[in-house]
């Protein structure tokens, strides 16, 4: 069986992949999964060193374009002390990069592990006998992997005598990922090596089991227990925001699509009024933010609209939008223009809304501090966890 990883190292090439502000979707994707699955993200300090590095040469030339302006505005006999302040504030900048950053990863959650104690006489055997992750073609001059061999070193050490971790090493670098492998049975334990995010994401999708979906479901399944004890205040917000519904919205427009998941009515029958819309069962939730003072419910729920049909031999009207509780739309249907009076019928259609709970951590417990209803969808990441959650866990 095929379990995820416990453990992923972001290295080389991949924590350049996550940019600047540590903020990709690719990563926020892979954060997600970190939370659910627990495992723990790593970096080597070697792989942050050179990241931030790479920083400070960018703010380096920066400097350098911002002396050119100085030199040439003073050329001009115009007053240049704005050029100066901007390389002073530069170079406070560039001093406080390596703060910043490890404050940055420390708040997304990655811990960096430190470079052990390495043997500098093994490092030498290596680079003189083209050991990977060392270059290993002899026409290569350069003698590069040094820094690839502390990365190296650094992650073995930290797994070592852990075959059942499952770590997980991204990283584009072919040579250190074939230097990882080659060492594995020395420190007698195992790894996998992926080359990017993506690839990160997908590797630990394909081995997500049901013990995923167990989790998953559980996660749901707790804050859905929570959400019923404001199950009033929810279904009150329903009514008071949710104030019109479309055909759409209602499964019945000319597509018969929409939120009602493709419910129709009968050959001849459309809806003359929305009378009510009430909460009828949360079908899944997530709740985020948990440790925080304040902490909201994502949910996804399904609603009852409580409509009056009418019908006759012909079918076909216009697209209209309904008040809900507000009685007919103005004007008569092209049915009532052309047939006799029609049969009225009571119908139950379920909509599916979206909401979101937002509650304050108090000495009590937590306290209901807001409710949105919304008919649309949230942001994509958020409505991707709502609809991968199961209302019941497969067999």
């Amino acid at each position: 069986m095929k379990f995820p990883p416990r453990s992923v190292f972001l290295e080389s090439t991949a924590l350049f992949e996550v940019g600047s502000r540590l903020q990709t979707p690719e990563f926020a994707k892979l954060l997600e999964l970190r939370d659910i699955l627990k495992f723990e993200l790593l970096v080597s300090e070697v792989t942050l060193l050179e990241y931030i590095r790479q920083r400070a040469d960018i703010i380096d030339e920066l400097a350098g374009d911002v002396r050119s302006i100085g030199d040439r505005i003073a050329g001009w006999g115009l007053d240049s002390s704005p050029m100066q302040d901007m390389r002073a504030r530069l170079d406070v900048l560039k001093k406080e990069l390596q703060a910043f950053y490890k404050r940055k990863v420390e708040e997304v959650g990655i811990r960096v592990v430190p470079l052990p104690n390495v043997d500098s006489g093994r490092l030498l055997t290596m680079a003189i006998g083209r050991i990977a992750p060392f270059e290993e073609a002899k026409a290569d001059k350069t003698e590069k992997g040094f820094r690839d061999a502390l990365i190296m070193f650094t992650i073995l050490n930290e797994i070592s005598s852990k075959p059942d971790c499952q770590t997980l090493v991204v990283t584009k670098d072919a040579l250190l990922g074939k230097g990882l492998t080659k060492h594995c049975a020395e420190f007698e334990t195992e790894l996998s090596v992926v080359a990017s995010l993506d690839e990160a994401v997908t590797y630990i999708y394909d081995r997500i089991d049901k013990l995923y979906w167990q989790r998953l479901f559980n996660e749901s399944e707790l804050a859905k227990k929570k959400l019923e004890q404001y199950r009033d205040a929810v279904n009150d917000q329903v009514q008071k925001q949710v104030s019109e519904l479309t055909e759409f919205d209602l499964g019945i427009g000319p597509s018969f699509l929409g939120l009602g998941r493709g419910k129709v009515l009968d050959v001849g029958e459309s809806v003359a009024e929305v009378q009510s819309l009430s909460l009828d069962d949360f079908k899944s939730a997530i709740w985020k933010d948990k440790e925080q003072p304040v902490s909201r419910i994502l949910f996804r729920a399904c609603c009852i609209a409580h409509v009056i049909t009418s019908t006759s031999q012909f079918y076909g009207h216009r697209a209209r939008s309904f008040g809900v509780g507000r009685g007919k739309p103005d004007g008569p249907t092209f049915l009532e223009l052309l047939g006799p009076r029609p049969t009225q019928r009571d119908r139950r259609l379920p909509i599916s809304l979206y909401g979101e709970v937002r509650l304050r951590e108090t000495d009590g417990g937590e306290k209901l501090i807001g409710v949105k209803i919304d008919k649309n969808q949230p942001n994509d990441e958020e409505a991707e966890i709502l609809w991968r959650i199961p209302t019941e866990l497969p067999d």
